[in-house]
């Protein structure tokens, strides 16, 4: 890994053969690296290669990582469950408070329609919780 930074080191100050290197060989990352040496490099350079390493594979995934963006919802109590009709067993569960939940609804209504694990439930919307976006 050491050799692969040294080239684009080289490759940004214009050396033309660390660019031929870096095109035929791989970097090879296993679970311990032994450090000889310290390469010493200008902020602005070390920024830079910080940005080719982390924009590599990136944008085969933007659309996929920005399509999913939802907000996470947890179901809220005072108790540590609660028990909940199921629409998929058509009976009454309990559930732990702090599930995460899934709206399939709009939540404007007293009731609203969610999963929670693999059950669809009956959930009051004042139970529900934004805690933040996934």
């Amino acid at each position: 890994m050491i050799e692969y930074i040294k080239r684009m080191l080289a490759e940004l100050k214009g050396d033309k053969e660390a660019e031929v290197k870096k095109e035929t060989e791989v970097p090879v990352l296993s679970g311990s690296v032994e450090v000889e040496e310290v390469v010493e490099a200008p902020p602005e350079m070390v920024n830079e290669i910080m940005e080719k390493i982390l924009s590599l594979t990136w944008d085969k995934y933007e659309d996929v990582l920005t399509s999913n963006v939802a907000p996470t919802y947890m179901l809220k109590s005072e108790k540590s469950e609660v028990w909940l009709y199921s629409l998929t067993r058509m009976n009454y569960f309990p559930v732990r408070s702090d599930s995460i939940i899934t709206p399939l609804d709009d939540m404007e209504d007293l009731m609203s329609k969610c999963t929670i694990g693999t059950d669809m439930y009956e959930v009051d919307t004042e139970m529900i919780e934004e805690v933040g976006w996934n």
